[in-house]
């Protein structure tokens, strides 16, 4: 088969063969992984389908980014995004709460989109070369930012946001300075014999156990991991 795939920068890409790992260790490898994107290849049908199936219903994949190509097909797996760039105006800026994680301080904005408050009649500008011969440059205005401003309507409440990934013997490490007693159990993280903090199978952390003061206090310490939009 002539695969060919598209990349991009920050990619991350992972080879699994089907052959070395059965069907259930497979989806437990992926499902660790937690891949943004799959290519299925070098199966039987029916074992790439149950694979496809399982990146549907456990790992939530649509189906664009579920490839399954055929001989001689070619996948553009590319990871380029476009970029954005736009001005905030101050009233804009001043409205925002930021919440700081490691050395960034993130917000959530809602806002208008307006066009650049600048003529958008083209200037013209002179430029001298350095064979000293002058010539005009035009610069049009249109090339100028976008504009961010208040939303001039009602804001519609977003879902909450958490942004981080801790990883639980960073956790550990923590509830430890704070004089609480922390281990690992079966890859379960257990503070004070009362509350468990796990991941699942699907990469997200969970805290459990029973409504004391020790829950509230890891509860506290695992939430200002995460900056919370």
């Amino acid at each position: 088969m002539d695969l060919q795939a598209l990349t991009g920068k920050n990619t991350a890409y992972f080879y699994l063969q089907f052959s070395r790992s059965d069907g259930k260790a497979l989806r437990k490898i992926i499902t660790g992984l937690r891949p943004h994107e799959v290519i299925l290849v070098g199966a039987t049908r029916s074992a790439i389908d149950a694979m496809v199936d399982h990146c549907r219903s456990d790992l939530q994949l649509k189906d664009e980014v579920i490839h399954t190509p055929s001989g001689m097909d070619v996948v553009n797996c590319t990871k380029e995004g476009d970029i954005y760039q736009a001005r905030m105006k101050d009233s804009l800026v001043t409205g925002l709460r930021f919440t700081k994680i490691r050395e960034y301080e993130l917000a959530w904005v809602d806002a208008d989109i307006l066009e650049p408050e600048e003529n958008m009649n083209p200037t013209n500008a002179m430029e001298v070369g350095a064979d000293g011969e002058a010539s005009w440059i035009t610069t049009l205005a249109s090339d100028a930012l976008p504009v961010l401003a208040p939303p001039s309507g009602p804001v519609i409440d977003h879902p909450t946001v958490f942004v981080n990934e801790p990883k639980l013997s960073d956790m550990k490490q923590l509830l430890l300075n704070q004089g609480l007693q922390a281990e690992f159990v079966s890859g379960v993280l257990v503070v004070d014999n009362c509350v468990s903090i796990k991941r699942t199978e699907t990469g997200r952390m969970t805290l459990e156990g029973l409504i004391s003061p020790t829950y509230f206090i890891v509860r506290d310490i695992l939430y200002r991991q995460f900056a919370i939009l």
